[in-house]
């Protein structure tokens, strides 16, 4: 895997369980248990990906799609949450979320989707064939 995973959890052993996953997989890591810190560095234009929590400190990882999709709006959107319900489900769904997985998720699945974001992202920047 290639690119830069943004990670916002407020739970440090899960963001220290991905940043190791997704360093040993190629990829450079940003994490943080802050969704400002995390919308900070979608401004900035860090990241390929963002992997988010639902439930955290300073709001609502599904709340802050649409302001992720504003600034950067091919920038895919992994939601984590232990708000394991339906609605969960479908308000990450509806925010245009690449996917969501509940907690405690299986690490291989959520690697697996983390690399299909991203290969998607290189294909899209892929130059056009003449």
């Amino acid at each position: 895997m290639d690119g830069t995973v943004l990670i916002a959890d407020d739970d440090r052993t899960i963001r220290t369980v991905l940043t190791q996953a997704l360093s040993r997989a190629g990829c450079r890591v940003h994490a943080t248990g802050s969704l400002a810190q995390l919308l900070r560095w979608v401004e900035e234009g860090r990241g390929d990906l963002v992997i988010t929590d639902v439930v955290m400190p300073d709001g609502n990882g599904i709340d802050m799609i649409p302001a992720i999709r504003k600034l950067r709006p091919d920038l895919p959107v992994i939601v984590i949450s232990a708000q394991n319900t339906i609605v969960t489900a479908i308000r990450a769904t509806e925010a245009a979320a690449f996917d969501y997985l509940p907690k405690p998720f299986d690490l291989p699945d959520l690697m697996a989707r983390a690399g299909q974001a991203l290969a998607r992202r290189v294909r899209k920047s892929d130059p056009a064939p003449a």
